[in-house]
């Protein structure tokens, strides 16, 4: 935690020194409520040495035989670097929607044959509602003519025969 480098650099030091100041009084009352047999989990962010890190962490009380609580053991995660990744993704997932939304041309996207994205203009064209779109097959949208091909290509995409889809 908090970039030590042994357990021996830990030992001694008051757990809420590591805790944020904005979060230390509600990660004091955590803790309070361990010791009176109140399990938690919480996150909380850190700030040593100008470091900003954010942890998930969690207090689960240790009793003795008779109930009273004898110590707490806690488990603290680093989660910085994957709460940085899920927030570039709903950026970019934001990015996607603003730009295919806006767009003139159809974007859709398929899994397992079925229609899981569909932007305005594929409602526009097809005269269907996105409700509607979620309960049909992708190949339901395309001209019988043009089905068998659109099929054969799919497949393809599906297992890497073809980087592309041109229609």
């Amino acid at each position: 935690m908090v970039g030590v480098e042994s357990e021996s650099d830990l030992a001694g030091q008051e757990y809420l020194s590591f805790v944020d100041e904005k979060d230390r009084a509600r990660i004091s009352s955590l803790l309070d409520r361990a010791f009176n047999g109140e399990a938690s989990s919480f996150e909380f962010a850190s700030n040593v040495n100008s470091d900003r890190r954010l942890y998930s962490s969690n207090f689960i009380p240790i009793t003795s035989q008779s109930g009273e609580v004898q110590k707490v053991m806690g488990t603290t995660e680093d989660i910085t670097e994957r709460r940085s990744a899920v927030e570039e993704l709903r950026a970019n997932e934001e990015k996607f929607r603003v730009l295919t939304e806006k767009s003139a041309a159809i974007v859709l996207i398929v899994q397992a044959h079925r229609i899981v994205y569909g932007n305005a203009m594929l409602t526009a064209v097809s005269r269907y509602s996105l409700d509607e779109i979620s309960r049909l097959r992708f190949l339901d949208l395309i001209h019988p003519d043009d089905r068998d091909l659109v099929a054969q290509r799919y497949h393809q995409r599906l297992t890497g025969g073809l980087s592309l889809i041109h229609i």
